[in-house]
């Protein structure tokens, strides 16, 4: 299933709509716990599930805890990548060049 991720260095932990979720088979009966998260909005506590796998930017992870919630922003992506995703990682955001590039941190 593709989706549609915004990367959020502001995020301790991924975040992906319940409607996303379910959409891809992972229903409430699923849920691995609740986590507390903060946004634009507020603060809240949350549903959060355990993916088989999430790939973006050519690097994947396995058995990522999420959190499930709706966004306050755009309705046009489906969740956002936190730190838990990133972990590990180089991150490198050329505005002027509008990329992202992700490269293990120990790469020079």
């Amino acid at each position: 299933m593709r989706l549609r991720l915004a990367v959020d260095t502001g995020a301790a932990m991924t975040l992906i709509r319940p409607s996303v979720l379910s959409r891809a088979g992972i229903g409430q009966s699923r849920a691995a716990g609740e986590a507390h998260f903060a946004g634009v909005v507020g603060s809240a506590y949350a549903p959060t599930f355990i993916t088989d796998e999430i790939t973006a930017a050519g690097l994947s992870r396995y058995r990522l805890r999420v959190i499930s919630a709706d966004l306050a922003v755009s309705e046009h992506i489906d969740g956002l990548l936190g730190l838990d995703f990133l972990a590990g990682q180089r991150l490198t955001i050329d505005l002027g060049a509008r990329t992202i590039e992700i490269e293990p941190s120990n790469a020079m």
